[in-house]
């Protein structure tokens, strides 16, 4: 796996990517015997970013930062891939043990609130039943988690998704089955820049230099663990809060679910027709 094998590298030649990122072409060069470098370049084109404000450490190659998000994803999935439907509790330990050391993964950041996987949840309270959120967090609920990729659903209608999904699980929240609907709605306009950005290598030029396609996700995607730390727990619920659910797909959930409100935030069920 190139990822392993990329902070591997970096532990070998002692590069301080937390600080410093990884060197491009002295990566693919190290990892020429393991990868071919056209896979190892494509790999670290969707696992990293450029910093604009972070100065490069050497200025004879170009230095780029994982992203905590993708590369937690990644090891999430292919976790998740390897079993149909695992244990939450034993999935978040191997999770954490799995990623890079410095890396925190997030459940819903990544996973359930990202359309790529969903866990099966037991019911929450509704209007009536006063719950603190302390004692009744949400991740609590969870029994076991599966991989469910948004682009393995149906994609004819916003009907045939969500029959899909309730198929799967009779009540969601709304962060989780709305990140399965955004595909769906139309291209938004492109993010106003920000301090990151992906690889994409122009041509013409003995040194490669890269130029903008899209933007990190989340400024956290850069902040990473103190090397030395070993805990094998998961990040707080505070530091995994979902992004907030677009307006359009707000609508359709109100349009074609039933709506159930809780301490906890919207809880969506199927709407049967009479």
């Amino acid at each position: 796996m190139v990822v392993r094998d990329l902070f591997a590298l970096a532990d070998e030649n002692a590069w301080d990517w937390r600080k410093y990122g990884f060197p491009l072409h002295a990566s693919i060069e190290g990892l020429a015997n393991q990868h071919l470098p056209n896979i190892t370049k494509q790999i670290m084109m969707l696992i990293c970013s450029q910093l604009e404000n972070r100065k490069a450490f050497d200025s004879k190659d170009v230095y780029v930062y994982p992203r905590n998000s993708k590369i937690c994803q990644i090891v999430g999935e292919h976790l998740l891939s390897v079993i149909s439907s695992f244990d939450l509790n034993d999935f978040l330990t191997l999770w954490k043990a799995s990623v890079p050391n410095g890396l925190r993964p997030k459940l819903r950041r990544h996973l359930t609130c990202a359309g790529r996987a969903y866990c099966e949840i037991t019911p929450l309270p509704t209007n009536g039943t006063s719950v603190k959120l302390e004692g009744n967090d949400i991740r609590s609920r969870f029994r076991c988690i599966s991989l469910l990729r948004s682009e393995d659903l149906p994609d004819e209608s916003v009907e045939a998704r969500l029959n899909a999904l309730f198929e799967r699980c009779s009540m969601w929240p709304e962060p989780e089955i709305g990140s399965f609907l955004t595909e769906l709605l139309p291209p938004q306009p492109p993010r106003k820049k920000s301090s990151s950005k992906h690889l994409v290598p122009e041509k013409g030029s003995q040194v490669d230099t890269f130029s903008d396609v899209s933007y990190a996700d989340s400024d956290s995607d850069f902040s990473y663990e103190d090397y030395c730390t070993e805990s094998t727990e998961t990040v707080s619920a505070l530091e995994d809060v979902p992004l907030p659910t677009p307006p359009a797909v707000c609508s359709l959930l109100n349009k074609f679910c039933r709506v159930n409100n809780s301490s906890v935030g919207r809880v969506l069920t199927q709407r049967h027709s009479k």
